[in-house]
């Protein structure tokens, strides 16, 4: 994941903090180096609270 957090300029930390945090809310499911969003309503709402 340190690819994808480079690329966003994060932290290897905060982005599997983050996506895991995501993956646990069931918005995307992760598989080795494929993400894939489960909810896309729901994650466009992620952070909006």
């Amino acid at each position: 994941m340190s690819c994808c957090a480079s690329r966003l300029s994060l932290t290897p930390e905060y982005f599997s903090r983050v996506a895991h945090e995501l993956e646990a809310q069931q918005l995307i499911a992760i598989d080795r180096r494929d993400i894939r969003i489960l909810d896309v309503e729901k994650l466009l709402g992620y952070g909006a609270q």
